[in-house]
């Protein structure tokens, strides 16, 4: 048959061995040989559909002569799929034939696998694909390692289906998930901040009583009324941010980042909301998202809030792909005031605020 080239004579005694030999729960090693022999010899000329039945069929049998399995996965496509993701054991060729194949589908595949180890797991980051990250991000049956959740992470900031993966899942601390703030629904983002209060309590981070109003108020409240840049401007070196603060806060359409900023400078949930309010913003007149940054304010610390700020936007040269990096609390002072050097010991003036200079030439 192998010879002639049947494909119906060589599907059907295929089909039917397969079923046999799947039938006897210990065959035994004379099965498993001829098995082989019979399957080596004949899956060259099988069909494609004929090549998926076996794969399903063989790849979670515990019994399945390792070369059979191979030569199936060589056949690559679908069938290839189907012995990476459900082979009890999966051969070492077909393991490392999975990691530098090509095709991303083989590799995802090898990453749904409940079997992965650390080093898989690693070895699968490296190849940098989207499909790949997401089929990691997918598996609940392992545990993802400290690296590869790390990885994820950062890649989720740009990538929501990746973020959504992630925040499904329930072998991650919280607290690392903090950069994908922005991308959790409102239910998840209302435990961040209650487990991220709870460990600067637990930390001895928060103070009792809230904190004074910001260095610049009125200043503010005036900035307000020149629009959203105005006010983020103003809000940017007050919070020693860089230009990327800038940017993230024009690009965020929920406007959380600005009240995040708001509530770290110290602003009461009443002044924050009037400020957002008093720039004319889209979201200020839609009142759903409002409610979102309303519920936001009344509910976070200054300490949680600069936090939780400064996770989502890390400073200059921080290195956001540091896998073993904790996530740290900024220096506190002993009132749980976010700690700044004072222009006095630094023997450098406060940075400057344009705007806030230009209102203050005009009165």
């Amino acid at each position: 048959m192998a010879r002639s080239g049947e494909a119906g004579l060589a599907d059907a005694t295929l089909t039917v061995q397969c079923a046999l030999f799947v039938q006897d729960a210990v065959p035994s090693a004379a099965e498993k040989t001829l098995f082989a022999t019979l399957a080596l010899m004949l899956l060259p000329v099988a069909s494609e559909s004929t090549a998926r039945q076996l794969a399903a069929r063989l790849a979670p049998f515990p019994h399945t002569p390792p070369q059979v399995l191979a030569a199936l996965e060589a056949r690559g496509g679908g069938v290839a799929e189907l012995i990476i993701a459900g082979a009890t054991a999966l051969p070492e060729a077909v393991e490392a034939d999975a990691i530098g194949n090509p095709n991303p589908r083989l590799a995802a595949s090898l990453a749904s696998r409940p079997d992965l180890s650390d080093e898989l797991q690693s070895r699968l980051l490296e190849r940098g694909e989207a499909t790949i990250a997401r089929a990691l991000a997918a598996n609940h049956a392992v545990r993802l390692s400290r690296h590869t959740a790390a990885s994820l992470i950062a890649t989720a900031m740009t990538d929501a289906e990746l973020a959504r993966l992630l925040l499904c899942r329930t072998d991650l601390d919280p607290i690392a998930l903090l950069p994908l703030y922005l991308l959790a629904d409102q239910l998840q983002k209302a435990r961040m901040r209650d487990l991220l209060d709870q460990r600067l309590i637990d930390r001895g981070m928060r103070g009792g009583t809230r904190e004074a109003a910001p260095p610049e108020p009125d200043m503010l409240l005036e900035l307000s009324l020149h629009g959203l840049a105005a006010l983020v401007d103003g809000l940017r070196p007050l919070l020693r941010q860089s230009e990327r603060f800038v940017a993230a806060a024009m690009a965020d359409t929920s406007r959380e980042v600005t009240a995040l900023a708001l509530m770290a400078v110290g602003s009461t949930p009443q002044d924050a909301i009037r400020m957002l309010l008093r720039t004319g913003d889209p979201v200020a007149l839609d009142s759903a998202r409002l409610g979102q940054v309303v519920d936001l304010v009344r509910s976070i610390s200054r300490q949680a809030a600069t936090m939780l700020l400064a996770t989502l936007l890390p400073r200059d040269g921080q290195a956001a792909d540091s896998a073993d990096r904790p996530v740290h609390l900024p220096a506190m002072m002993a009132g749980g005031t976010p700690a700044r050097p004072s222009p006095a010991a630094s023997g450098r003036r406060p940075p400057a605020v344009r705007n806030i200079e230009k209102l203050r030439g005009a009165r």
